[in-house]
């Protein structure tokens, strides 16, 4: 190995980034994705284990009874929200703290619009999307400009801000106190009075966001958010706008939680500002980054696991703070160590440096 030194006008590190953008975004335009290789036998069994495992917690939540229902059912509306997380972690690698309100959107779009003005179901939850979508746009727009801790910093404000309109409209939430929902829901010509029923409902936008996310995350849009995650330099050779990126990044993850409160309102029958605290945006967040690893339907299995971890640890007493805790540090951890980005497969053919270019300025020959 020789370095051939060469004279470059520019900063290195731009003609650097130049030339990986322009071979990455080769890739893009013919549309191979970024996050595992093509045609890897392992990927696709990995990927069909998720969804036979998410399959297994969707045919135990329609077959459960009792308490257990309510448990299961929030687990999917925690799963279809954390996967709006993990879509966005996954492709902008960006991380929100905000979802819990978000969730408390959809929740309170439910509470107010079908309890006290006798909208059906389905016009609350297009409003309550349509106001998470704003939030979105601004989170968006923000994120050109404010990146990794910072608009972790911007979203807990966001969440902050949420729980205090909560807590202080008392005359649209109930304040403090909370308000019940409507028990029941009028969808497509279906009433669903039972809390089984809700739990399926529940299930079934798990499952839809799974497969949303899926395709989003395959499809050009996708790939442009990729492109805008990695560097705006990538984002423009690839074709892409990076604040037009962003901005459907967030909103996506804003609409995910809207749509998942909406199911979350009735399914527990009372809502709170409590109900959507930090710490449930924090569980969103658990569970979106378990779904970057292989599937967005290993989203339903880790809700479902943390939630029955959570019923156990009620059990302990004080000590279940402390573990849910430790649990909250050592995904906290990974994320800092790198060890949740997406997974990537081995690819069979040899590697190949991205960039001939070094940040020196230099060009690495092979002798």
């Amino acid at each position: 190995m020789r370095k051939v030194s060469v004279s470059v006008k520019s900063e290195p590190t731009t003609a650097a980034n130049a030339v990986g953008a322009g071979r990455i975004a080769g890739r893009l335009a013919r549309g191979r994705g970024l996050s595992r290789h093509p045609g890897s036998r392992l990927a696709q069994v990995a990927v069909w284990g998720c969804w036979i495992l998410a399959a297994l917690c969707v045919a135990w939540t329609v077959t459960a009874d009792g308490f257990q229902t309510t448990v299961l059912g929030t687990a999917m509306v925690f799963a279809a929200a954390g996967i709006g997380v993990g879509l966005q972690l996954k492709t902008l690698k960006l991380l929100s703290l905000a979802q819990g309100s978000m969730l408390g959107v959809g929740a309170y779009g439910q509470l107010i619009l079908t309890g006290r003005y006798h909208w059906d179901f389905l016009s609350a939850l297009v409003v309550s999307a349509l106001i998470a979508s704003g939030v979105g746009i601004v989170l968006g727009v923000a994120a050109v400009r404010v990146r990794t801790h910072y608009y972790i910093l911007l979203t807990a404000a966001v969440q902050a801000i949420g729980a205090a309109c909560m807590s202080g409209l008392t005359s649209l939430t109930g304040g403090p106190q909370g308000d019940a929902t409507p028990a029941t829901v009028s969808l497509l010509g279906l009433r669903l009075i039972s809390v089984s029923q809700l739990a399926v409902l529940a299930a079934i936008v798990a499952v839809a966001a799974a497969l949303l996310a899926d395709l989003i995350h395959r499809a050009a849009l996708g790939r442009r958010m990729i492109a805008a995650g990695s560097s705006p330099i990538l984002a423009r050779a690839s074709g892409a706008s990076p604040v037009a990126a962003n901005i459907w990044g967030n909103v996506l993850m804003a609409v995910f939680g809207a749509i998942a409160g909406s199911v979350y309102a009735p399914l527990i029958g009372y809502l709170g500002p409590a109900e959507f605290s930090l710490g449930i945006s924090i569980t969103c967040v658990l569970v979106g980054v378990v779904s970057t690893r292989v599937s967005f339907s290993l989203a339903i299995v880790a809700a479902v696991l943390l939630q029955e971890l959570t019923q156990e640890l009620s059990d302990v007493g004080s000590l279940s703070g402390v573990i849910y805790g430790g649990i909250i540090v050592l995904v906290g951890t990974g994320i800092a160590l790198g060890t949740t980005r997406p997974f990537h497969w081995p690819s069979r053919r040899p590697g190949r440096s991205e960039s001939p270019v070094g940040a020196s300025g230099e060009v690495v020959v092979s002798k």
